[in-house]
């Protein structure tokens, strides 16, 4: 049994190490993919724009703290 699984293994890794079938696997991935980024994308958007906002009233308190420092 136990070789036959070993067998069943190296047939499967040698099937997916050809070319041909790469390209079948990801051609077939690629529109479930786009579907992810493409219902992700606002919430991405929001993300990064949240981010730079933060970042920015931080620089902002840290600039009064030196002014208010001086």
């Amino acid at each position: 049994m136990k070789d036959f699984k070993e067998f069943m293994v190296k047939q499967c890794l040698e099937l997916l190490n050809r070319k041909d079938i790469k390209e079948e696997i990801k051609d077939f991935i690629r529109p479930m993919i786009n579907l992810v980024v493409q219902e992700l994308y606002p919430y991405m958007f929001i993300c990064v724009v949240f981010s730079i906002v933060s970042f920015l009233m931080t620089l902002c308190i840290f600039i009064i703290l030196l002014k208010n420092n001086k």
